[in-house]
């Protein structure tokens, strides 16, 4: 029922969590028509909300219930913390939160994408998707796609910051890792894109 995405197994492999749209509607919400030159849109649907649901659908547990976007939920590997995107405070913003969804603590906060987030190995970084509206056209561009509830990949960005850190701050923490993992980052992305 509802639209879902971005599914994770919880620790111990009995229940998954998972967004969903189903309290919105029963109804999968439309699919939005690509943009210029066929370029991929995803859609923003303010009923997405994170839940966990055993093995056989069954949902057991709703983590977050805040009007707007919830979605693209994460795990660390430790099994202890949870990071997902969001528009609770007006823009799509990374946040962390304990398990059961508590503990909520937002990362970004600058205008632009902040999502697709995921935790280093040992939990302490996060890698996401980002993109950085800068031009006046750009900006305009982007907000009246917030405006409509879309996201067009105008130009994406791996980065990275330390876990519990706040976007503002990240030059503060752990610099010289930051940047090397940054530029390691870039330089596999740039692989990647090569088909290396």
């Amino acid at each position: 029922l509802g639209r879902t995405t971005c599914a994770y197994y919880m620790p111990g492999d009995t229940t998954v969590v998972f967004a969903s749209t189903h309290l919105g509607s029963e109804e999968c919400p439309p699919t939005p028509e690509r943009g210029a030159k066929g370029r991929y849109v995803w859609p923003i649907y303010p009923d997405f909300d994170i839940f966990e649901t055993d093995l056989k659908g069954n949902v057991v547990n709703q983590l977050t219930n805040r009007p707007g976007y919830d979605a693209e939920a994460t795990l660390s590997p430790q099994g202890d913390k949870m990071v997902f995107t969001s528009t609770r405070t007006g823009d799509l913003e990374l946040f962390t939160c304990e398990l059961d969804g508590s503990n909520v603590f937002q990362v970004t906060d600058e205008l632009g994408y902040d999502g697709g987030a995921f935790f280093s190995p040992d939990g302490e970084w996060l890698v996401w998707r980002s993109s950085r509206p800068k031009t006046e056209e750009d900006v305009k561009k982007y907000k009246n796609l917030r405006t409509e509830k879309l996201w067009l990949i105008l130009a994406v960005y791996f980065t990275s910051i330390a876990v519990g850190s706040c976007m503002y701050y990240m030059f503060c923490v752990k610099r010289e890792t930051f940047v090397s993992t940054l530029s390691k980052l870039n330089k596999m992305a740039n692989r990647v894109a090569k088909g290396l």
